[in-house]
C-alpha cells in the first residue's frame, strides 16, 4: 500500500503547485484596458451614482456622456422620450418609458389667477423638482403640482432665492441676483437672464477694479 500513498502525495503536490501557478498568473495579468465610461461599466468596475454617472478603473475616472438631445430636453423642463424620439411632457403625452407619469386630461378655464407650484420632472437619472407658475389653481392641479401658493413664482423673495439654491445656483439676495442657473430656470422664476456678466459687477469700485476675464450667468430680479 505504501507505493500508492506515495503516488497520492505526489498527485496532491502537483495539484497544489498547479493552483499556486494559476493564482500567480492571474495576479500578473494586465488590467483590462478601459478608455470610456461604457467600457468601465461593462468590465464590472464600480459606478458612482452621480449625475452624470462616473466609473473608476485603473486609477482613472470616466464620466458618462449624456446625449445632447437629453440635455436639450431638460433645459426646457421636458423629458426625452426614447420611443418617440423627441422632448415631451410625459404627464400629457404617452411615452412608453414613462407611462406611469401620464395623467388624465382635465378641462380648466383660461382665467388668469396665477399660482406657483412645485412640479416633479422625470429625468434620465431620476426626478427633479422645479417651481413653475400656472395660470390658475385648476391648471396647477391638472399638471400634478404640489405645494401650490397664490401668486407667480418669484413674487415672494424668500421663495426665489430658496429655489435658486435648489436649482444648484448661488443666491445673492443682497444684490437681487441668482448666479449659475439656466435661462429656462431663470425665466420660470420670473427673472431676467444675463448670460455674460462680470464677476466684479457688484464691487463698489467697479469697473475701476482689476477683475478676471470671466463670464458669469446671472438671473436678475431687479
Amino acid at each position: 500500500m505504501l507505493p500508492r500513498k506515495l503516488g497520492d502525495q505526489k498527485m496532491n503536490k502537483l495539484l497544489l503547485l498547479t493552483m499556486v501557478g494559476l493564482l500567480a498568473l492571474a495576479a500578473c495579468e494586465t488590467p483590462v484596458e478601459v478608455t470610456s465610461f461604457e467600457e468601465c461599466e461593462a468590465a464590472g468596475y464600480p459606478v458612482m451614482e452621480s449625475y452624470p454617472r462616473q466609473c473608476q478603473a485603473n486609477g482613472e475616472v470616466f464620466t458618462e456622456e449624456l446625449d445632447q438631445q437629453v440635455l436639450d430636453c431638460e433645459e426646457e423642463h421636458l423629458t426625452y422620450c426614447p420611443s418617440l424620439g423627441e422632448c415631451v411632457d410625459v404627464r400629457t403625452t404617452h411615452c412608453e418609458e414613462y407611462s406611469q407619469w401620464l395623467r388624465e386630461p382635465v378641462a380648466c378655464t383660461l382665467e388668469w389667477a396665477p399660482v406657483c407650484g412645485e412640479l416633479q420632472v422625470p429625468r434620465a437619472d431620476g426626478v427633479d423638482t422645479i417651481r413653475m407658475t400656472f395660470g390658475n389653481n385648476c391648471a396647477a392641479q391638472a399638471a400634478g403640482a404640489e405645494n401650490i401658493v397664490q401668486g407667480e413664482c418669484g413674487e415672494t423673495t424668500q421663495d426665489v432665492y430658496a429655489q435658486c439654491a435648489n436649482l444648484g445656483g448661488t443666491p445673492l439676495p443682497e444684490y437681487g441676483e441668482c448666479e449659475y442657473i439656466s435661462q429656462a430656470d431663470c425665466q420660470a422664476l420670473g427673472g431676467e437672464f444675463l448670460e455674460c456678466e462680470s464677476a466684479c459687477r457688484n464691487d463698489p469700485d467697479y469697473p475701476d477694479v482689476i477683475c478676471t476675464m470671466q463670464c458669469v450667468l446671472v438671473c436678475s430680479f431687479n
